[in-house]
């Protein structure tokens, strides 16, 4: 029963990609920074730095290991192909 209502549900929806997208690559870019930059592991790391950074008053091992995961995660995003405009 609830199969049936889930199928009628997303029948008129439409996955739309852009000319020359290319979906494993974008696939691939995305597993990729979720196994590294995006991992739980990893963020957890960061903010116990950063908590231990506060709690010690002493930024300096936490503050350049958030700046570099920063700029990484900045140069990924950027790295993005553009979203195509929604279908109106």
């Amino acid at each position: 029963m609830f199969l049936g209502r889930d199928v009628s549900r997303r029948q008129p929806l439409v996955a739309v990609r852009g000319e020359g997208a290319d979906f494993l690559a974008l696939s691939s870019q995305l597993a990729h920074f979720c196994r590294t930059l995006g991992s739980p592991t990893t963020l957890l790391s960061l903010l116990h730095g950063l908590e231990e950074a506060w709690r010690t008053g002493d930024p300096s091992p936490a503050v350049p290991e958030c700046d570099l995961w920063l700029r990484s995660s900045t140069v990924f995003l950027r790295s993005l192909p553009p979203t195509p405009p929604s279908p109106t």
